[in-house]
């Protein structure tokens, strides 16, 4: 049975909410227990430290990222729980989804970046144009290699650190310039080797940034 592959109990899974706009966006829960093919409990949004009052009958749609695609389901929430902990039940679903979309969501976001090829000591620096979790498009005066090997190290506006994370060069695009500055390079960038939690607190930040930007009416 092709759900019970995708559906694990500890497993994190992203939440999108559908039918409450005060609370609509995205959010990254886990699967805190699954009752043989009856339900589903996932555990309660967090935000900003505390939980999001999804109510009982509010429609979200559940995304699993795995290594050969996302897959997905769509319920109501059954039941909202707050003992022994904070969850939400929502059925077993009868079918998962295999949807086509990019595994991470990417948000524009300018950070500084510090890198430095896998076999320098040299560091160079540059600035994001996105953001995801699992890499980041970089502007740089720096020429690099596709499939180089380089380690990122940037900040988030939140204050997270993501340090000397292991990385490649996928794509590289060369941006010419009207006023005779020099040429800026757009490289896309892989993340290959990063801390699970450290990827999950970058999703989560973005996901919290995409809402705050929607919320504001801010269109980029």
């Amino acid at each position: 049975m092709e759900q019970e592959k995708i559906l694990k109990i500890r497993n994190t899974v992203e939440v999108e909410v559908l039918s409450e706009k005060e609370y609509e966006g995205s959010y990254l829960c886990k699967i805190e227990d699954i009752d043989g093919t009856n339900s589903v409990h996932i555990s309660i949004p967090i935000e900003k430290g505390h939980y999001i009052p999804l109510r009982v009958g509010t429609s979200i749609r559940v995304n699993i990222t795995q290594k050969d695609g996302v897959y997905s389901f769509t319920d109501h929430i059954q039941k909202r729980v707050m003992s022994p902990y904070p969850h939400f039940v929502v059925k077993y679903p009868q079918k998962i989804h295999r949807i086509q979309r990019r595994n991470y969501v990417r948000i524009m976001l300018n950070v500084p970046v510090e890198f430095n090829p896998v076999d320098s000591d040299s560091v160079f620096r540059g600035v994001t144009m996105d953001v995801s979790g699992g890499g980041v498009l970089l502007v740089t005066p720096k020429q690099l290699e596709i499939d180089q090997i380089v380690y990122m190290n940037f900040p988030l506006t939140n204050g997270v650190e993501c340090k000397k994370i292991k990385s490649v060069v996928k794509r590289e695009k060369l941006v010419e310039n009207q006023n005779g500055s020099p040429v800026k390079r757009h490289y896309g960038i892989e993340f290959l080797e990063i801390d699970q939690k450290l990827r999950d607190g970058i999703i989560s930040y973005l996901f919290e940034l995409q809402r705050d930007r929607r919320k504001n009416n801010i269109d980029y």
